[in-house]
């Protein structure tokens, strides 16, 4: 009596179930590999050698709005102001928490907010630590001197018809451009009409002036300045402020874009306090 001796099933499972194992092996190393977006908080540590200092959600730009707050001119993007009591905006006081207790031998007064490119959340960082200060019972003065894609003055409903700009040239004074925000204790230096060569404003002395003031006359400076990949405005700041927050955004920043940050960083000595990861 004839038997079947081709498909054999048990050998055909075996053989299928081997080579599924490695194709998909194999694609998950090639996948990983090309992956260079950061996994997890350990993964920025290791990779950067800085800490992380705070971990923040998304923030809508289309949040709701109720209740007081309801008509007010600030962005709903600001939770701290909007939503202050929100699991957003706990993060940001966490923050709040490290700057004031951090380092007593070593107070910042000047505080640069960055990140490695456009788009990495810095400006909604800058304004809703800024407003979280602010609550705390410090007098902050938020400067915007990113004057290639400004948005503070945007966010907090302000005019923009002087500003930094205008400082840094030598055409006003500090209390010229200083706005009073509808944040008590929170005053804004908007970067006014933007400049045809900011780089080259940023390296002039008067930034050097416009900084000591400022130093005096606040208890915190925040300044919200440009991505580092892209510009050299950046840098001018860095080796002139007292500490400097890195935003990276945990989707768009791969590790290269981070790394090079941080060298970047490192070329004009800054201090930098760590890392804040967006989203």
């Amino acid at each position: 009596i004839g038997e079947k001796v081709s498909p054999k099933p048990v050998l055909l499972v075996i053989l299928g179930a081997l080579v599924g194992v490695c194709l998909g092996t194999g694609l998950a190393v090639v996948l990983d590999h090309s992956d260079r977006t950061f996994c997890g908080d350990e993964d920025i540590r290791n990779t950067l050698g800085l800490p992380v200092l705070a971990r923040l959600s998304g923030t809508p730009r289309n949040g709701t709005v109720t209740g007081d707050r309801l008509g007010s001119s600030l962005d709903p993007a600001l939770v701290t102001y909007h939503r202050p009591a929100s699991p957003e905006a706990e993060a940001f006081c966490g923050l709040r928490t490290f700057l004031n207790h951090g380092r007593p031998d070593a107070p910042i007064k000047v505080l640069q907010i960055t990140s490695p490119t456009p788009g990495d959340g810095k400006t909604i960082l800058a304004a809703n630590l800024a407003i979280s200060l602010a609550r705390a019972g410090k007098r902050v003065l938020v400067v915007e001197a990113d004057m290639r894609r400004p948005r503070l003055a945007e966010l907090f409903g302000l005019p923009t018809t002087q500003g930094l700009a205008e400082v840094l040239a030598g055409e006003a004074e500090l209390n010229d451009i200083v706005q009073q925000t509808q944040v008590p204790r929170l005053w804004l230096a908007p970067c006014g009409p933007r400049p045809a060569s900011p780089s080259e404003l940023l390296t002039r002395d008067s930034l050097d002036r416009f900084l000591q003031q400022a130093r005096s006359e606040y208890d915190l400076v925040l300044v919200d300045s440009p991505g580092l990949i892209t510009v050299s405005d950046s840098m001018e700041i860095a080796s002139r402020a007292d500490g400097v927050l890195l935003t990276i955004h945990a989707q768009n920043n791969s590790d290269d874009d981070a790394l090079m940050a941080r060298d970047l960083l490192a070329r004009v000595g800054a201090n930098v306090l760590g890392v804040v990861v967006n989203d």
